[in-house]
């Protein structure tokens, strides 16, 4: 019995899409949130990479907490936590939106993903 060849991932297409993210970020949040936080930065860092993906590559996103955590996988608590870990650390910046009188719902707040990295030269 053979085995089929392997696949490499390829290139992002309209059928297959990608999400990209900052190295630079990705070697920030390792460096600054501590070994378990640093996992949930990761995994709430690429679900907003991914939703600014699916959005065009758009910088500022709006979204619930709810979202992001169904997006990262994680719980509504450790979701809120860690979107402020990575303010803190400026990879992200929030604008927060704040709730009318009669208002049922949280609006959703404004992540503004920033740049961490240096151009190459």
């Amino acid at each position: 019995m053979t085995t089929p060849p392997l696949r490499a991932r390829g290139k992002p297409s309209e059928a297959r899409h990608y999400c990209w993210a900052e190295s630079a970020a990705l070697d920030r949040i390792n460096r600054t949130l501590g070994t378990t936080d640093a996992a949930f930065g990761l995994a709430v860092y690429l679900a907003l990479c991914r939703f600014s993906s699916e959005n065009q590559n758009c910088p500022e996103l709006e979204l619930t907490i709810n979202q992001v955590a169904g997006l990262a996988g994680l719980s509504y608590n450790t979701t809120k936590r860690i979107l402020l870990s990575l303010s803190d650390a400026a990879i992200i910046t929030r604008r927060e939106a704040k709730r009318t009188r009669g208002q049922l719902h949280q609006p959703p707040h404004t992540y503004i993903m920033l740049r961490i990295g240096q151009p190459r030269v």
